[in-house]
């Protein structure tokens, strides 16, 4: 009886070993078939999608940046333009201005050498020569020449600018005193600095062979010499004369001159000194050389015609041959 329920038992477990291993295997191949094959399928498409997905936002993007780099490009060319633009119309407006400023000085130059021809008539006077200075009162017992010696007057001017100096020497056959410096204050005659040059024959022959070979320093601006002269020499009289020549002012300001000439010429409502100026029109010569340079004899002809005005003298204008 024992052997009998010995073999049963053994039948039991072999068949129960044989259903659980056919049950994993069944298991195995259901796992093995719905969680590994078709999930990994799908992430592979996912990620192909999301790639081409990528790619084209980088192709935007790229078509974005070139297409804001030409508006840039197009915004800055505009700006360019415009400043060109710009610039232009302020050249053309400062040119015209010019122009017109330069036409007006002439237009009273030309009035003012009508009207001093006018009253020479008048009062039976004649020039020996057109150039030669009229109309200019030659009371004064001391006399100032105040010469720019730039290289525009020394160049275009200075043989016109003799004759002129002559012609005032002639027409003051004896003064108490002389003195002759340029426009920045520097004197011919350095001993006489200060002090005035007793006129005398051998003197004023000594002045004139000088003036031919004078060389000093020039900025082309009268204003240096005009203020040295008169906190020198100045009194309260109307016998001192200053005879200003030049064709050029390179300062800034026309009225600051003009206003700090004013103060010191005046004390106690009194004029110091008399300024006549005498310009010698180098426009065309000087254009030549350096266009930019051309406005600064008619800002010198402006200068001396309002400086002589409010100081009791006379402007005149000089072409040169």
């Amino acid at each position: 009886m024992r052997r009998v329920r010995r073999q049963a038992d053994n039948r039991l477990s072999f068949l129960d070993v044989v259903s659980c291993g056919f049950g994993a295997m069944v298991l195995l191949i259901l796992i093995t078939k719905n969680t590994v094959g078709e999930p990994v399928e799908d992430l592979r498409a996912q990620i192909e999608a999301l790639q081409e997905q990528l790619a084209r936002v980088i192709q935007v993007r790229a078509s974005l940046a070139a297409e804001q780099f030409s508006a840039q490009a197009r915004v800055h060319a505009q700006q360019e333009k415009l400043q060109d633009d710009r610039r232009a119309v302020e050249e053309a407006r400062q040119a015209s201005a010019s122009a017109q400023a330069q036409a007006l000085i002439e237009a009273d130059l030309k009035t003012a050498l009508q009207r001093l021809n006018e009253e020479m008539k008048r009062l039976n006077l004649t020039a020996s020569k057109p150039d030669v200075i009229g109309g200019i009162p030659a009371d004064s017992e001391y006399i100032i020449f105040i010469v720019d010696t730039s290289g525009s007057m020394k160049r275009f001017a200075w043989k016109a600018a003799r004759q002129q100096l002559v012609s005032l020497l002639d027409a003051y056959p004896k003064v108490r005193g002389l003195q002759v410096m340029n426009d920045m204050g520097t004197y011919m005659f350095s001993g006489y600095r200060g002090r005035w040059i007793p006129d005398t024959p051998a003197r004023r022959k000594v002045l004139l062979q000088r003036f031919d070979s004078w060389h000093s320093y020039s900025n082309s601006s009268p204003v240096e010499g005009i203020l040295e002269a008169i906190k020198r020499f100045r009194m309260k009289s109307d016998k001192i004369s200053l005879y200003i020549f030049g064709d050029e002012y390179t300062g800034e300001s026309i009225q600051r001159v003009i206003d700090t000439v004013e103060d010191l010429n005046y004390r106690d409502g009194k004029r110091q000194v008399r300024i006549h100026a005498v310009g010698f029109f180098t426009r065309a010569e000087i254009e030549k050389i350096d266009p930019k340079y051309a406005d600064t004899t008619s800002r010198f002809a402006a200068l001396m015609r309002e400086l002589t005005r409010r100081n009791g003298g006379t402007f005149l204008g000089v072409t040169v041959d």
